[in-house]
């Protein structure tokens, strides 16, 4: 009988020592702290345009500059969320603004056998340049709707601004320093 006592005892006490490991494991020590005066949050840009015509525009000043791609003798540099700069590089000790592929809610591009393909928003665009100067451009509508939606910043782990979808559509995030967030990922 006392053998019988002791395995109980030992059983209860490796149950009690497992379930307490489990309940310590679970805690989540990432939980934000709301409330905390001024901080550097996120904060969305809206967009009440809801246009999605691509265009070649002349050349525009950088505002956001973000990834760089070299084809042929073109580079192109992103401008978030809103298309690509053109830049000449036939002579590159002396590149050229040549002009600006506005490209509404444009984040990345690639370009094959003399197409762009582009994302704009959640569609997939392929863009040839047609001799005359015109564009051919074809819309694959949803391509890159996945469930997730411009409501959440670009990167976890930081406080937000919570959408407000009566300011329009989101095109975009910037960091800023701002009173109280309410929101984060």
């Amino acid at each position: 009988m006392k053998t019988t006592t002791r395995l109980s005892r030992w059983h209860s006490f490796i149950y009690t020592v497992s379930l307490a490991a489990v309940m310590f494991a679970c805690v989540d020590d990432d939980v934000p702290v709301f409330n905390n005066g001024y901080i550097e949050a996120y904060v969305p840009i809206y967009s009440l345009d809801e246009s999605t015509e691509v265009e070649i525009t002349e050349a525009q000043e950088f505002i956001n500059p973000g990834k760089i791609y070299k084809y042929a003798d073109y580079i192109f540099i992103s401008e978030a969320s809103r298309g690509f700069h053109i830049i000449d590089n036939s002579t590159p000790s002396s590149p050229v603004k040549s002009g600006f592929f506005n490209i509404p809610k444009n984040n990345n591009i690639a370009v094959k056998d003399n197409v762009v393909y582009a994302d704009s928003g959640f569609d997939l665009l392929a863009i040839k340049i047609m001799s005359d100067g015109s564009l051919d451009v074809r819309r694959s509508v949803g391509m890159f709707d996945i469930g997730v939606t411009g409501d959440l910043p670009p990167l976890p782990g930081f406080y937000f601004e919570c959408v407000d979808d009566e300011k329009g559509t989101v095109i975009g995030w910037e960091k800023q320093t701002i009173l109280d967030p309410q929101c984060y990922y």
